[in-house]
């Protein structure tokens, strides 16, 4: 009962960790990008913080730049293999 259980719900795992790997990636970058920025590497735009201490600039860059990379993958359908499958297999 636990095995059937796991399995039939492996999208909804899948989906949860693949939204956490895109969250902790734009966390990572974002942060990166405002130290790099605050080192003098980026526009000053960048160094910018909101009243909470907060970069949004750099994060909406980050997040920018995660879309354009992933701009291609639209046009395809390798991505979307793999996560339909378990859902194809399922018997009933």
């Amino acid at each position: 009962m636990t095995v059937t259980f796991i399995i039939g719900d492996f999208p909804l795992i899948s989906r949860i960790g693949v939204y956490h790997a895109g969250l902790f990636s734009l966390t990572s970058n974002s942060r990166m990008m405002f130290g790099f920025a605050r080192d003098r590497g980026l526009p000053p735009l960048f160094r910018r913080v909101d009243s909470s201490g907060t970069p949004v600039y750099t994060i909406w860059l980050a997040a920018f730049l995660a879309f354009c990379l992933a701009l291609p993958s639209l046009g395809s359908s390798v991505g979307e293999f793999p996560c339909t499958l378990p859902q194809l297999n399922q018997t009933g």
